[in-house]
C-alpha cells in the first residue's frame, strides 16, 4: 500500500468508488464505501448497477479513493487504480491495486 494511501486512510468520510465498466468508459455500476479499510474487500451486486442494459459478461475495474467524494472529476491527493484484463461477472479474488496519485 502506497504510503499517501496508509495517510489518507485514517481520514474520515473517504470514499473508495468501485467502478464497472462495459467495454466503453461509461460506468454501468459503481459501488462506494465510505472511510474504507485497506486491504478493502468488495463485491458489487444488482443493487450497484447503473444502466442494466449496457452490463456486459466482460467487465473493466476501476477503483478511486478520494476524501472530497467527487465521482466525476479526479483532485489532487486521489489515488487510483485499474485493473488492465477484463473480469466476469460474479468474478471473486480480483485485486485492483491503487498506484496512481493524482
Amino acid at each position: 500500500m502506497p504510503a499517501k494511501l496508509k495517510t489518507r486512510q485514517r481520514k474520515s468520510n473517504s470514499i473508495l468508488y468501485i467502478l464497472a465498466k462495459s467495454k466503453g468508459v461509461i460506468p454501468v455500476a459503481v459501488q462506494n464505501i465510505i472511510n474504507p479499510h485497506f486491504p478493502q474487500k468488495f463485491h458489487l451486486t444488482s443493487s450497484d448497477i447503473l444502466m442494466p442494459d449496457l452490463v456486459s459478461s466482460h467487465l473493466y475495474l476501476e477503483a478511486r479513493f478520494t476524501s472530497s467524494g467527487n465521482l466525476k472529476k479526479s483532485e489532487k491527493g486521489d489515488i487510483s487504480g485499474i485493473l488492465k484484463k477484463p473480469v466476469f461477472i460474479n468474478s471473486s479474488g480480483i485485486t485492483i491495486t491503487l498506484s496512481k496519485v493524482k
